[in-house]
């Protein structure tokens, strides 16, 4: 069975971060590299997701099998997040 959590603005917040960052070094990236269209298309990609999770009016789900929530600490060695439990 899968359950539904609603990821909270907070972790929508550090995703914006981690990808801001991410993009700056995809920038920094195109600018050694400026043949590489891989880069420029993930570099595209990146703002757009940072559009989405910026964005206050989206909801973010994450469908997850019971069964892998369950056993998620033992895969990755930290807990499932308790957003909405």
């Amino acid at each position: 069975m899968k359950e539904i959590v609603e990821m909270p603005q907070g972790a929508k917040e550090t995703i914006v971060r981690a990808l801001s960052l991410y993009q700056e070094f995809l920038n920094k990236a195109i600018e050694i590299e400026s043949e590489s269209n891989a880069i420029a298309y993930e570099h595209f990609d990146v703002l757009g997701l940072i559009g989405i999770f910026k964005e206050e009016t989206a909801q973010v789900e994450i469908r997850i099998e019971r069964d892998a929530r369950e056993c998620f600490v033992s895969k990755h060695n930290v807990d499932f997040p308790m957003w909405n439990s």
